[in-house]
């Protein structure tokens, strides 16, 4: 593994694949945000969608809502934030003097990387086509220094690549005689920043073309199967998530950034909490959802000891 990474976080994150196993969502990951919302409604709560928070508002040094762009403001006691933190503290609270303490870990810890993925729908059953695996790692070279190397100067070329055949996953999640293939490769989201929209578009239908001969190792006559093709880059993963950089697992999993080095979930603004990939314990769906779990507790317990 990377010298720069946390060897006690990976070998917890292989502890947990071999003694609990790997689990792929049935209808992918709109179908867990669904059964959230199911329960968030059972329980008499309400979720607004396509309403954008522009500001975290605070009243006397305490958190008291938030402001959006569309649907106005919110009055909340308690407000969870589960976007970035750079972006929480410097972008959406209204008063960044008030969470100097948490700064010091917010802006120093390293970003993780980002990823460049090309989905891909073609006819036929893939695993008969050639890849009759859910998912295959090719790793190009061991010397992981020289493929850091390459992911920092945007050579994707030299990097290791992922392929995944998601119907021997979810089978039922595909039409009738079709297949969801996809490659992937990480990436530094910096190298996509600052490109003109033409820079950007043959930057973009470069990476697509490499992706798809990756594909085509395994699916040689790939090519003349594709229906759709959905090719994601870092600018992507920013654009949907405003993460800094599109980095897709908050902080990245270094001795210094991982687990109970990130941003605490209880900031020092009365009122404010983090939940998420940029908290304690990190980022996956695992490390998300068991944020949400922990910061929910916290929660419960300072608005019952309020009460009091």
């Amino acid at each position: 593994m990377p010298a720069a990474a946390s060897a006690f976080y990976y070998a917890h994150m292989w502890a947990s694949f071999h003694f609990g196993g790997c689990f792929y969502i049935e209808g992918g990951g709109q179908a867990l945000s669904d059964a959230f919302v199911r329960v968030i409604e059972s329980h008499g709560g309400h979720v607004a969608l396509r309403s954008e928070v522009t500001q975290i508002c605070t009243t006397a040094g305490r958190v008291v809502g938030v402001e959006t762009k569309k649907r106005g403001r919110f009055s909340a006691p308690v407000v969870v934030s589960n976007a970035a933190a750079p972006l929480t503290f410097h972008g959406l609270l209204d008063n960044t003097d008030l969470a100097k303490d948490d700064l010091s870990r917010v802006d120093d810890l390293p970003l993780s990387c980002s990823i460049h993925q090309a989905y891909v729908g073609i006819r036929g059953d893939a695993a008969t086509l050639g890849l009759a695996d859910r998912s295959v790692f090719h790793v190009q070279s061991y010397d992981f220094a020289d493929e850091l190397r390459a992911l920092e100067s945007g050579d994707f070329r030299k990097q290791r690549w992922q392929l995944g055949n998601h119907n021997l996953a979810d089978p039922d999640h595909v039409p009738p005689g079709r297949s969801i293939v996809h490659a992937s490769i990480m990436a530094d989201g910096k190298i996509w920043e600052g490109l003109d929209d033409a820079s950007y578009r043959e930057k973009k239908q470069e990476l697509e073309a490499y992706l798809i001969d990756r594909l085509a190792e395994a699916i040689p006559d790939v090519r003349e199967r594709i229906e759709i093709v959905e090719t994601g880059t870092p600018h992507t993963m920013w654009r949907y998530s405003w993460n800094p950089h599109g980095s897709i697992y908050g902080y990245a999993a270094s001795p210094s950034g991982h687990s109970v080095h990130r941003p605490a979930p209880k900031t020092s603004v009365p009122g404010l909490y983090l939940a998420g990939a940029w908290t304690f314990p990190g980022g996956g769906f695992t490390g998300a959802m068991r944020s949400g779990w922990h910061t929910a507790g916290l929660v419960s317990e300072d608005l019952e000891g309020r009460d009091s």
